[in-house]
């Protein structure tokens, strides 16, 4: 037993009594906690944002600003910090390389 539980036990049947059920407080509990990324977005983000797509630009500004409503009616960041940390790179090297791509483009049929 580590010092968490008793903490998250509190929690919950503060929960409980608030809202009237253990199952009620537990999808409030879970509603509110930062999901992780899958790794086969962040991967897919970083090819499609060196490739300098459109697609890239997007993964990008999805996993920075993405915020979800949870059950309390709180609005949070729907990814954990380190995923946003690695996101944010990902998005400005997205927008830099696209705008070259656009600058040789237009450059070329001059």
């Amino acid at each position: 037993m580590n010092g968490q539980e008793p903490v998250q036990h509190s929690v919950r049947l503060t929960l409980y009594r608030r809202l009237g059920s253990f199952d009620s407080a537990r999808r409030l509990q879970e509603s509110s906690e930062m999901k992780k990324v899958s790794t086969w977005l962040l991967v897919a983000g970083w090819v499609f944002a060196v490739l300098g797509g459109l697609i890239g630009i997007g993964i990008g500004a999805y996993l920075t600003f993405a915020k979800t409503t949870g059950a309390d009616g709180e609005t949070t960041f729907k990814y954990d910090d380190n995923t946003r940390r690695q996101s944010v790179p990902m998005l400005v090297i997205a927008l830099l390389f696209f705008s070259i791509g656009v600058w040789l483009r237009v450059r070329a049929t001059r």
